[in-house]
């Protein structure tokens, strides 16, 4: 599993991963989550049993390269559209910083929301989808 970004917010997270077409995706965000589980424990020095996640995830498999690019970017713009900052370089927790370095993100992108992603809510989605 490697990662092609990444967002933690206070209440969720969003990942774009690419998996081996072998591997079981559940077993992997099984493994990260109680990897993650584990350090979180060590490092605040908690010895007991916590629950730190929700039952389930919704995924998606990325179709083509605008679908790949639109996920990219909302991932990136992610907590701007929850009001955790009003730019995305002013947020630690994301991958976007490193797509800055890497000059794949002018200084300035999501000032104001990106014309690709207007109307895209993939969170809303996920929920329609498990509605039906």
């Amino acid at each position: 599993m490697s990662d092609a970004s990444h967002a933690f917010l206070p209440d969720h997270f969003h990942l774009l991963i690419f998996i081996p077409s072998t591997s079981d995706i559940s077993k992997a965000l099984h493994s990260m989550q109680r990897n993650f589980t584990l350090n979180y424990k060590e490092t605040h020095g908690i010895t007991r049993k916590i629950k730190l996640w929700q039952r389930g995830f919704w995924d998606h498999v990325i179709r083509d390269e605008r679908d790949f690019a639109n996920h990219f970017h909302y991932i990136h713009y992610n907590p701007v559209k929850h009001g955790c900052v009003l730019k995305p370089e002013d947020y630690p927790h994301t991958s976007f910083h490193e797509y800055v370095k890497r000059e794949w993100y002018k200084v300035g992108w999501g000032h104001v929301e990106p014309e690709t992603l207007e109307g895209l809510d993939f969170e809303q989605m996920s929920l329609e989808t498990l509605r039906e």
